[in-house]
């Protein structure tokens, strides 16, 4: 749930990147602006790879990461993977 909240949000970054991309005409500018949302795209994919890895490994490990929430609520996210 909080990487759909977060993939959301980041996806509303990108648009509005997009927006003033489309309207600037420094070529400086729209080339970092580029730049960033390579970034955003970058970071979406990683996100995907996680939750597709997450899915395959609960399917062979028995609902393993359900279990380490539950058994080590403190962990963060980073500490999961």
């Amino acid at each position: 749930m909080h990487l759909m909240n977060k993939n959301e949000l980041i996806g509303g970054i990108k648009n509005k990147l997009n927006s003033i991309l489309k309207k600037e005409r420094n070529e400086l500018v729209k080339m970092v602006i580029r730049q960033i949302i390579k970034d955003i795209d970058h970071n979406i994919e990683l996100d995907q790879d996680w939750r597709q890895f997450e899915l395959h490994f609960d399917q062979v490990y028995g609902d393993f990461m359900n279990r380490i929430k539950m058994e080590f609520p403190g962990l963060t996210p980073q500490e999961r993977k």
